[in-house]
Formats: structure tokens, sequence, C-alpha cells
């Protein structure tokens, strides 16, 4: 197993997995751990998409670097698109 608690130095012991992994050492792996960070990181992007705050502040960029590309104006103050659709795997935009 490996030589860093997970319990007691996350950060020493997310390298060590790292490096593990890397060394093609998968038989030292922590993996019941490693499945609970990779989850704690879907939850966590997750929980970010849902912030209406973080969600203006994407619109608010990409339209400054839309503005910045292309020269045009014109753009909704807000994203026109629900969240949900902008998520899913084969959705395109309509026109606005």
């Amino acid at each position: 197993m490996t030589a860093t608690s997970y319990e007691t130095d996350v950060v020493a012991w997310s390298s060590e997995q790292a490096r593990l992994i890397r060394a093609g050492q998968f038989d030292q792996l922590d993996l019941e751990h490693i499945a609970e960070e990779i989850e704690d990181v879907g939850k966590s992007e997750q929980r970010e998409l849902a912030d209406p705050e973080w969600q203006g502040a994407i619109w608010a960029d990409a339209v400054t670097l839309a503005i910045d590309e292309t020269g045009m104006g014109g753009f909704p103050d807000e994203c026109p698109w629900a969240l949900a659709d902008i998520l899913a795997q084969d959705w395109l935009p309509s026109a606005v």
C-alpha cells in the first residue's frame, strides 16, 4: 500500500498517487481514496456550474473575448440559454 496516509497529509498523498500512476505501479494505488477524490471533483464542478454569479462572470468573459476577436457588439448582457441545455451533449444554440 502507499507510504503516505490520505488521512494525515492529503497533499503528499496525492503527489505520491500521481507518481505511482506515472510509474505504472497500479497495484500500489490507494484506489478507494482516489475514487472518492474523483467523485468530489465532479461534485465540486457541478456546484460551480450551478452558481449564478459564476455563470454571469463566465458569460461576461465570453462576451469580452468575442468582442475583442470579432469587433462585433450587440451581445446580450446575460446568457440567453439555460444551463441544462448548454451542458447537453448534442445541444446547439438557436439564433437569439
